[in-house]
């Protein structure tokens, strides 16, 4: 399995557009990573399967892994800003999804605050070019809504689940209970 087989990326569209799905959510970590290389080959096979399809064109959702502001393997991190212009200038293109004009970011961060990655956006795209999508915290002043990454009630050091019946229906619950409570998200 190769991500950056031309063949299998094409494939993945098909058997997702086969299955009614109009896009994917691609988890970036920023220009300097790995990940990065191997997304800018599925970008450009989706841009030749948009331009055979341009009736049904295929779409992709940004997911911004705040990982590669961690210094790791000898690399020292860009900032944040520095990270979201490459992406404005290499990821945001015609098949990115956008509302209303407004480019569409799904956060997944860890201990970062939402406000910087707001400030961050808000120096590439502008006040009005963004959507901020934050994770988990549908209570956070700073984000133009939230999602949940469902997980069980406990995992293992090592991020396994400790039951195969814990589906995490009680994270989910609790989330959406979160959401109910906060009349801005």
């Amino acid at each position: 399995y190769d991500s950056r087989d031309p063949e299998l990326i094409r494939r993945q569209i098909q058997t997702a557009v086969d299955y009614g799905l109009d896009g994917f959510i691609v988890n970036l970590y920023g220009k300097n990573s790995v990940e990065n290389v191997v997304g800018l080959h599925f970008l450009r096979e989706l841009r030749r399967y948009n331009e055979q399809h341009a009736d049904r064109p295929f779409v992709y959702a940004i997911s911004f892994d705040a990982q590669p502001q961690w210094p790791s393997e000898g690399k020292v991190p860009v900032s944040i800003a520095e990270d979201f212009a490459y992406l404005k200038q290499a990821w945001c293109q015609e098949a990115c999804l956008q509302r209303d004009g407004r480019f569409v970011f799904l956060i997944f961060a860890y201990d970062r605050p939402c406000a910087e990655y707001r400030a961050a956006l808000t120096k590439v795209f502008g006040a009005d070019g963004f959507d901020l999508l934050w994770l988990n915290n549908p209570a956070e002043p700073a984000m133009d809504a939230a999602y949940p990454w469902v997980r069980p009630s406990e995992v293992e050091p090592d991020h396994r689940w400790f039951s195969p019946d814990d589906s995490g229906e009680q994270f989910i619950r609790d989330f959406y209970a979160k959401c109910q409570q906060n009349p801005n998200v």
